[in-house]
């Protein structure tokens, strides 16, 4: 099956697809990345989510006292958008010889996991981990869920929720050295200019330094 014949995954679905090691495998998932953030951008889940983040940043900017106009409500906007994602999002390298890549829904149902699942998880290895320790396991703290997954899924979120949000144009960054690219983020047009947004950084705007840059237009 081809990648434009290929549906996205819909709720509780996996899609498993072999990949040739050549930059035909490399097409294929980039073709997927974009196609996911076509349709997310226009998910009821991702939406609301974008609209809620949009109307926090706009409130915390006028209580900042910083100007909310046409021209910054954009900025302000990506800013928050961010910060969001930054919060909730953990980088995990994929593991060898795999690549895994997730719908923008998948990604906010992450951290809906119910907090009695998520604690019957962490709990047997802070137990175990706190009593090799000599420790008290009560006073260690257990992890909030969070969205997890390699830079393609952090940019492919950050993207979608600029569009979901109305903020455009987009696109795909690859940063690399060599010739050889590894690293994604996202890159959104905004308060006119390109703006780098790297959720895996704290920083909004900033982005490690590459010895070579390309990026890829998601058609919206």
């Amino acid at each position: 099956m081809s990648e434009k014949e290929m549906p996205v995954p819909g709720p509780n679905e996996i899609a498993r697809t072999s990949l040739p090691d050549s930059f035909d495998g490399i097409r294929f998932e980039i073709g997927r990345l974009i196609k996911y953030v076509q349709e997310g951008r226009k998910d009821p889940l991702i939406i609301t989510a974008a609209q809620k983040i949009c109307e926090v940043s706009i409130s915390t900017a006028r209580q900042l006292k910083r100007k909310v106009t046409k021209d910054t409500r954009e900025l302000i906007c990506l800013e928050g958008i961010h910060a969001w994602c930054h919060k909730n999002f953990e980088h995990v390298s994929n593991p060898s010889n795999v690549e895994i890549i997730k719908t923008p829904a998948r990604m906010l149902r992450e951290l809906e996991i119910p907090e009695a699942f998520a604690k019957a998880f962490w709990e047997p290895i802070r137990d175990q981990m706190a009593k090799a320790d000599g420790k008290d396991p009560s006073k260690l703290t257990l992890p909030a869920p969070r969205i997890t997954g390699s830079t393609a899924v952090s940019s492919c979120l950050v993207l979608t929720l600029a569009a979901a949000a109305g903020i455009s144009p987009i696109r795909f960054a690859f940063g690399g050295h060599d010739g050889s690219l590894y690293y994604l983020w996202g890159s959104v047009f905004a308060a006119d200019k390109w703006r780098d947004v790297d959720i895996i950084l704290p920083k909004f705007g900033k982005r490690e330094k590459f010895g070579c840059v390309e990026f890829l237009d998601v058609p919206i």
